[in-house]
């Protein structure tokens, strides 16, 4: 009987172990007035997730979850983010799609720097950069990298080889999109 009953335990305990955590997200509250211009526009198809500030004081990245939603949400949720006037620091606007329970991957981020070879940070008065990492969603199958082109204003763009093949398959080029374009960078 010992036996059967520590067999059990020792079953019991693994298939707890597979299941992992259960992660529950919310709409975080906004810390500042960044966040918070942000937060107005977002409503339920993004929950904001928080701000974390650089260890050495020289800007923060803000982060939200794609739960749902589409096109218009991206176009809405950039357009709010080009409005914001910022300073000589780094900050970043990074959005996630949940790829498992708790496991995050980044889609795309805004940010207002691009940082050269060298080492040289240049800075913007604004996030016009713009990071695309990812065009599957999970959540909407039907975005595509054309969903990105409704954004405006992008001064410089970094995306992976593999989505800047895409967008040359699809006929997208990204200096006639953004005519204030500096450089694309291919990673």
């Amino acid at each position: 009987m010992k036996k059967y009953l520590s067999f059990f335990l020792l079953l019991l305990m693994c298939l707890m172990g597979c299941a992992g955590g259960i992660v529950s997200h919310s709409n975080a509250k906004p810390e500042d007035s960044i966040a918070e211009t942000v937060f107005e526009v977002i409503g339920d198809d993004y929950w904001y997730l928080g701000k974390m500030d650089y260890s050495d004081g020289e800007g923060a990245t803000y982060e939200y979850l794609v739960r749902m939603g589409d096109d218009n949400d991206v176009e809405r949720a950039a357009e709010k983010i080009l409005s914001i006037e910022l300073d000589e620091k780094q900050y970043a606007f990074t959005f996630f799609m949940e790829t498992s329970n708790g496991v995050y991957e980044q889609i795309f981020c805004m940010k207002n720097y691009v940082e050269e070879s060298n080492g040289t940070i240049i800075y913007s008065e604004r996030a016009d950069c713009l990071r695309i990492n990812c065009i599957y969603f999970g959540v909407n199958e039907e975005w595509d990298i054309h969903s990105f082109t409704s954004i405006e204003n992008i001064r410089h763009l970094e995306i992976s080889e593999f989505l800047q093949g895409k967008a040359e398959e699809a006929g997208i080029d990204w200096f006639e999109v953004w005519p204030d374009l500096e450089g694309v960078e291919t990673f």
